[in-house]
């Protein structure tokens, strides 16, 4: 193993760095079933993401990174605070514009899974604002608006939401927030969902009929009132059309705070997360 770390040091001195790749490849496919040497081999895939990362060689930090994932199933390493904060400076230094790559999307979502958690049943928090932001950096605000609802930074999402309404039409500004808020909710987070429609009420001047009932659908769940929640959405049906997201939102919404059962089984938050993500920016 000594020999091959040196020959990895050597190829990084020379920035060979494909094959420093091909090195880890070989190490990788050596000790991955050796459980002595599972703890060796996370330290040196570790060293290894963090001079490719350094060298700005994305598609071999992407694949160590995704070794590095291999392992820990192999060696059945659960998520812990020290991982968390090194996977996000990680997820920090790759280049934005990499977030848009195949690979880095299944890394992704390879880390939501190893990350996931009984207080976190989608992954870390602070791993899906790191994503969000870079996503945001990127111009892909639909990918990160997809992680801000899996994360904890309210602040910047909200602020993500107010930069991509700017930029819409007056008249769709309203659906936006409203779409967040109803997003939110569905994923559980009540105060972010009545975060984005006090922003909404703040930015948009006269509430139009979308805007007020989505003030009022929060206002049952803090109420609990599952018999003004269904009234709700029979009267303001008209309002509620204007998106052909939002039936399936409402029934999540309904289930999840109310018992609501709906006709036909509201999709579950990994095809809403699917939709979100193959969606227009």
């Amino acid at each position: 193993m000594a020999a091959t770390v040196a020959q990895i040091d050597e190829h990084f001195n020379n920035k060979s760095y494909y094959e420093a790749l091909q090195m880890y490849r070989s190490l990788f496919a050596r000790s991955l079933k050796k459980k002595s040497k599972h703890a060796f081999l996370m330290q040196q895939l570790e060293r290894g993401a963090d001079t490719l990362l350094e060298a700005q060689e994305w598609a071999c930090a992407v694949e160590l990174l995704g070794l590095l994932l291999d392992t820990y199933e192999a060696a059945g390493v659960a998520v812990d605070g020290a991982r968390v904060e090194q996977w996000k400076a990680w997820l920090l230094q790759l280049a934005p514009e990499r977030y848009a790559d195949a690979k880095s999307a299944t890394l992704l979502k390879r880390l939501a899974t190893w990350s996931a958690s009984d207080e976190a049943e989608l992954g870390d928090p602070t791993l899906h604002d790191a994503a969000a932001s870079q996503y945001a950096a990127a111009g892909n605000l639909q990918a990160a608006n997809a992680h801000y609802l899996r994360g904890a930074d309210a602040s910047a999402h909200e602020a993500l939401i107010r930069k991509w309404a700017a930029a819409l039409p007056a008249d769709e500004r309203d659906l936006l927030y409203a779409r967040t808020a109803l997003q939110s909710l569905a994923f559980g987070q009540l105060f972010v969902g009545n975060q984005m429609h006090e922003a909404a009420v703040a930015e948009l001047g006269e509430p139009s009929p979308l805007t007020n009932v989505v003030g009022f659908v929060i206002a049952t769940i803090e109420e609990d009132r599952a018999d003004l929640f269904t009234e709700l959405r029979k009267r303001y049906a008209a309002a509620f059309s204007r998106d052909n997201t939002f039936s399936a939102l409402l029934d999540s919404i309904g289930k999840k705070y109310f018992n609501i059962q709906p006709a036909t089984p509201p999709p579950n938050i990994f095809s809403m997360l699917q939709n979100m993500m193959g969606g227009k920016r």
